[in-house]
């Protein structure tokens, strides 16, 4: 699946700095991928996946492998024990 999030649907989004990484992550989810997920609708979803996307690419950039995925476990635990 995370080979689809990283799949561009434009030529302007091929590459691999971070922004252009995130970028495409970010719009796939969004917009969901065929046959995977679907597109998000309401607004407060699309804030709070945006939020978490934001605080888990500052994450990845912050902190070498070892610590990596520790660090971007520990945001989706908080965020999954926050009340909707």
């Amino acid at each position: 699946m995370s080979n689809l999030l990283l799949t561009p649907r434009r030529k302007e989004d091929e590459g691999s700095t971070a922004w252009e990484v995130y970028n495409r992550v970010q719009e796939n989810i969004v917009k969901g991928v065929e046959g995977i997920t679907r597109p998000l609708r309401g607004y407060g979803d699309s804030v709070r996946v945006n939020q978490l996307l934001w605080k888990g690419t500052e994450t990845a950039l912050q902190f070498s492998n070892n610590e990596l995925n520790t660090r971007l476990m520990n945001i989706l635990i908080k965020d999954k024990k926050k009340k909707i």
